[in-house]
């Protein structure tokens, strides 16, 4: 078991390696991205008001922390049959677990609440309410991926 993590983590670490070494055209990010569904106003403000509480990270950043903190959790909430459909951000430490299911699956996947966490979906609509719950179930070092999947596949980064 230990082998094949280490394996994971070193073509990982591979990918970033030729993602670093390819000029990198982050303008082709969206925020936000026209595929995002269009909200009520109730959804917006709490949508607002959850990105205001939770701490963001753009798609240079997580290039970055995932480098420097390879231990990062990359937390997907969207469906399982979305991240089937479409793929996931490739990290040596990914889980997925819906946004529907967060609070009762989360503390087994990831009991040590100070683990850094980035939460991520499609277009960064869940994810911000996904990652306040991690907060207001005691995680101490989330972040929200505001740019989500769609831009992160759309710049050609590493997926799986």
């Amino acid at each position: 078991m230990k082998s094949a993590g280490l394996s994971r983590t070193l073509i990982f670490a591979a990918l970033l390696l030729a993602v670093s070494a390819q000029a990198q055209d982050l303008s082709v990010i969206v925020v936000p991205p026209p595929e995002a569904p269009a909200l009520a106003p109730a959804a917006q403000a709490l949508l607002k008001a959850a990105n205001a509480r939770v701490p963001q990270i753009d798609t240079a950043g997580l290039i970055e922390q995932l480098k420097t903190q390879p231990d990062t959790v990359v937390l997907d909430v969207s469906t399982p049959a979305e991240v089937d459909d479409s793929g996931h951000i490739a990290a040596p430490h990914f889980l997925n677990i819906t946004r529907g299911l967060l609070e009762f699956r989360i503390e087994a996947a990831v009991p040590d609440k100070t683990t850094p966490i980035v939460v991520y979906c499609g277009v960064s609509q869940r994810s911000p309410l996904a990652a306040d719950t991690l907060m207001k179930l005691g995680y101490t070092k989330v972040r929200n991926y505001r740019d989500g999947f769609v831009n992160w596949k759309r710049a050609g980064l590493p997926i799986e």
